[in-house]
């Protein structure tokens, strides 16, 4: 057991890294244009943190889709928009995007 997670709770961050991955190989950088990522982590007595950091466009969650679940809704007519970042938030206690500027980093 890492980081004294449940089965359920290794699964969700494990969810939320790759919501994230998705998102910056999508999003952060120009159609046509190739760029890189890393994922970096750190296990502490206090803390498990998980870092994507890449050098693409910066990334306004404010702006971001807002993904609220349906209640007794049609889900085939039911948005998936902003899904990922609200899948990424139920996982993590604390969420950051912090933008360098040109050397954007975000992180989960």
């Amino acid at each position: 057991m890492l980081a004294g997670l449940k089965s359920e709770e290794a699964h969700a961050l494990v969810l939320a890294a790759d919501e994230a991955c998705t998102n910056t190989i999508e999003h952060a950088f120009e159609r046509e244009r190739t760029g890189a990522y890393a994922i970096k982590s750190e296990l502490t007595p206090l803390a498990l943190t998980l870092a994507i950091h890449d050098r693409g466009l910066p990334f306004d969650a404010v702006a971001g889709a807002v993904y609220r679940p349906p209640e007794d809704a049609d889900l085939e007519a039911v948005s998936t928009r902003g899904l990922g970042l609200y899948l990424i938030r139920r996982a993590v206690d604390e969420v950051q995007w912090i933008n360098h500027a040109g050397n954007a980093k975000s992180c989960a």
